[in-house]
């Protein structure tokens, strides 16, 4: 079987309509998480301001997987409803929806393209001769500093700016505009009820970005590379992804299944509450061309490599972009 008649066949297999009760479940489980914070940060004991620190790191992060699913109209095939989820939890998870939106479609069709893929900026933009800034990014990701991460929310919040005034209507402008207003009437609220103060929320935003660089990272880093125009169809993107394996209530409850990121790359259509599933036709399909590892073997090897070790990194195919039709072990 090829992979492009394993993509036709899961496509026909499975029903990837958004279901409105996967989302009910998931904002009641956000409700839990948020009321529990809210009565932590309340009592003012240091036990429990740190579980409400654990907690807000757990909400982001489970928001930037829905964020994600928004992108992708994985969250309701109604556009406004699904772009008003998308705005909320970009606020939640720090990132402008349709400036990431934007960018992570582009994503998708560039995947593994060095020039092209928004996401290989920072790959793109490494320049051994800034000895002194890749010292302090090298110094940063060895110390576990999330300097990364936090870099890469502010390109997209930077970024989205200038898709704002390059709108050329005023009902795009809104949309952009949205963006960035719906997160701030929110920060705003929740200062007000004094949970969004920096004590009160900063160790949660820190650890939150941590994990955004121990999931996110291993996704495409250290993977082969293309150039140019060349572009993969989604069925052979598991050439450039690669899933990790956590234990499933964590992958589920804590991840949005997001760990599962070769099977989203194939089949970016699927919500996030059925990756799982996929990931076991999609791994045996695949065998040895899935790229695989177990929970943070990745980032901890890594994180004792040098900043130029790890973006400078180069990797043939295992199947030439010409030949379409190569069979999977």
């Amino acid at each position: 079987m090829t992979t492009s008649d394993f993509y036709k066949l899961i496509n026909k297999k499975y029903n990837f309509s958004p279901s409105h009760f996967e989302l009910i479940k998931h904002f009641f489980i956000d409700g839990l998480i948020f009321g529990t914070i809210y009565f932590c940060l309340n009592t003012e004991q240091i036990p429990f301001y740190l579980i409400a620190q654990i907690l807000w790191t757990v909400f982001f992060f489970r928001f930037f997987g829905l964020m994600h699913d928004g992108v992708h109209s994985n969250i309701s095939r109604n556009f406004r409803w699904n772009n008003m989820i998308g705005y909320i939890s970009g606020a939640f998870c720090f990132l402008p929806y349709y400036p990431w939106k934007k960018m992570h479609l582009q994503h998708h069709y560039w995947a593994g393209n060095v020039e092209q893929d928004p996401v290989m900026r920072i790959i793109r933009e490494y320049d051994p001769k800034k000895k002194f800034k890749n010292k302090i990014l090298g110094f940063a990701w060895k110390s576990w500093i999330p300097l990364l991460a936090f870099m890469q929310h502010a390109v997209f919040w930077i970024a989205g700016l200038s898709f704002v005034m390059k709108a050329k209507t005023w009902n795009a402008r809104i949309s952009w505009a949205f963006s960035y207003i719906i997160p701030g009437l929110i920060y705003y609220q929740l200062y007000k009820i004094n949970m969004f103060t920096f004590y009160n929320v900063a160790p949660g935003i820190i650890c939150y970005l941590i994990m955004v660089e121990i999931v996110n990272f291993p996704h495409h880093l250290e993977l082969p590379q293309n150039y140019g125009e060349k572009k993969l169809p989604v069925w052979e993107q598991y050439q450039i992804s690669r899933s990790c394996s956590y234990p499933n209530w964590f992958a589920s409850l804590i991840l949005n299944n997001f760990n599962y990121h070769t099977e989203h790359h194939m089949f970016p259509k699927a919500p996030w509450y059925m990756l799982r599933k996929l990931h076991t036709e999609v791994s045996l399909v695949l065998g040895e061309a899935y790229n695989y590892c177990n929970s943070n073997e990745w980032v901890i090897r890594n994180r004792k490599k040098g900043i130029e070790e790890l973006l400078v990194y180069k990797a043939e195919f295992e199947i030439p972009l010409s030949e379409e039709k190569k069979k999977i072990a």
